[in-house]
């Protein structure tokens, strides 16, 4: 579950950044 949570959470970050910004952190 846990696993699950932190893709969608890392997907939604990308989204934020623009998919691919460098300003994004990773």
């Amino acid at each position: 579950m846990i696993g699950i949570y932190l893709n969608v959470t890392q997907l939604l970050i990308q989204i934020a950044c623009g998919a691919g910004s460098m300003r994004c952190l990773h």
